[in-house]
């Protein structure tokens, strides 16, 4: 298994991470005036902690890890007999020698009432047990199962308060987001193995949303270690560009300030969760089904704010040399058949570029290679026509005249990142990353 602690993976969000910590101790009088008319209204609604113990045992390897995020949203709550059910989303994050973050979507519970507080409860992937404390206060612990790894966890959690009305789409989403690295991260489950993923300069746009759609663009790239180390620093890492524009998306509020994204045109099977912080920060859980397994990754987004100074034309008139990158080709022979591609080198040169009200044109000269032990690509462009078009702050769609396409992500005035689609020999399909530093 690979080991990714350093993915400090904090989901922070108003309704369900930023409203109170944890702790509580048990109080007789609660307990004593806790009835079976007000159990349903006390388990309804989003719980929270950001502390807590767990033990997994994976790989017949025990690891004691420490629960940085437990968020739990009940509903449907019918559980003041002895025997009744509930709903429950839950997220929880743990972290330590491994990292595994535990999402369950929409679970049906079956409890039974042990005492006046406090009840167990049978999920399609283990027990809970759950006992009330305090008001708004409890004790959430249970022995689960997650992709064949055994978990127990224990935890005091407190619930969330309530959110401002302010906090929907409608209100804040459009524009561009830029994620937060240091508190990104995410995973691969695939063939019995976990492995660490890490998001790379992803950059989020909205734009013409209502309180139940919204289009949605992304650009950006995923790396995953190849390595059994799981050591990002080496270089030997597999990319997965992650691009998806103007897609239309329908939101549905799946509670409080928690909505549900979903793209029905998306082929890879995204779904995401917009958990709304505030006008200014959100938080994006993406999840891939695969057939063998599933890709998730947790992105905390800030807003871009407009600069009054975003001359694109000055910022890339210049040479830009590659610093990292990487790619994918698919074969035209066998399009199940990918190849992982590295960096090698790559020049890019922008000239005669003209560009206002979000539209342009341009020249470009590329030299570069890209390899793998398989295949090598080879990029040689010169004074190739290109048309801009802005996508978002800093974010731009170049499109050739042989209709290849390039998104151009601007992260600084001296560093960007080029993602390209395009045919190479007229026939394979290539993916190529490269994040490149202005050299004049």
């Amino acid at each position: 298994m690979t080991r990714s602690a350093y993915l400090a993976f904090l989901l922070v969000c108003t309704c369900v991470f930023m409203s109170g910590g944890c702790g509580g101790s048990s109080s007789s009088s609660f307990v004593d005036d806790y009835t079976t008319e007000n159990a349903n209204a006390s388990w309804t609604g989003a719980w929270v902690a950001s502390s807590g113990s767990a033990t997994v045992r994976a790989e017949s390897s025990d690891y004691s890890l420490t629960i940085r995020n437990i968020a739990a949203v009940f509903d449907s709550c019918d559980v003041e007999d002895e025997q009744g059910t509930a709903h429950m989303t839950a997220l929880i994050i743990l972290d330590g020698a491994l990292y595994l973050p535990v999402f369950f979507e929409n679970l049906t519970l079956s409890t039974d009432r042990t005492g006046a507080a406090s009840w167990t409860a049978q999920t399609p992937h283990g027990t809970l047990s759950i006992t009330m404390t305090d008001e708004g206060k409890a004790q959430f612990s249970g022995a689960i199962t997650y992709f064949d790894y055994e978990c127990e966890f224990s935890a005091s959690v407190s619930k969330a308060e309530g959110i401002s009305s302010a906090l929907k789409p409608e209100n804040m989403l459009d524009g561009t987001w830029k994620y937060n690295e240091a508190r990104a991260g995410g995973y691969r489950y695939a063939n019995g193995e976990m492995a660490a993923l890490l998001p790379r300069y992803i950059t989020v746009c909205f734009n013409d949303t209502d309180a139940s759609s919204t289009v949605a663009t992304t650009a950006g790239y995923i790396e995953m270690p190849v390595l059994e180390s799981g050591d990002a620093g080496t270089g030997n890492n597999m990319f997965m560009q992650f691009i998806d524009t103007e897609s239309s998306c329908r939101l549905d509020n799946f509670y409080g300030s928690i909505y549900k994204m979903s793209n029905a045109s998306n082929r890879a099977g995204i779904s995401s969760l917009i958990f709304i912080q505030s006008e200014t920060q959100i938080y994006m859980l993406m999840s891939w089904l695969q057939p063998d397994g599933q890709i998730c990754i947790l992105l905390p987004l800030t807003k871009v704010q407009e600069s009054q100074d975003n001359n694109i034309a000055e910022v890339l008139s210049r040479k830009w040399s590659a610093t990292r990158g990487g790619g994918v080709m698919t074969p035209s022979a066998d399009t199940s058949m990918r190849v992982n591609l590295q960096l090698v080198s790559c020049d890019m040169t922008f000239s005669e570029v003209q560009a206002s009200n979000g539209r342009g044109t341009a020249k470009i000269d590329v030299t570069g290679t890209f390899s793998s032990p398989a295949r090598t690509v080879n990029l040689n462009y010169e004074g190739l026509a290109i048309t801009l078009e802005e996508l978002g702050i800093n974010l731009w769609r170049a499109v050739t005249e042989k209709g290849s396409q390039f998104y151009v992500s601007m992260l600084s005035e001296s560093e960007a990142m080029v993602i390209a689609d395009i045919v190479y020999d007229g026939a394979e399909q290539c993916l190529l990353t490269a994040v490149l530093s202005a050299s004049e």
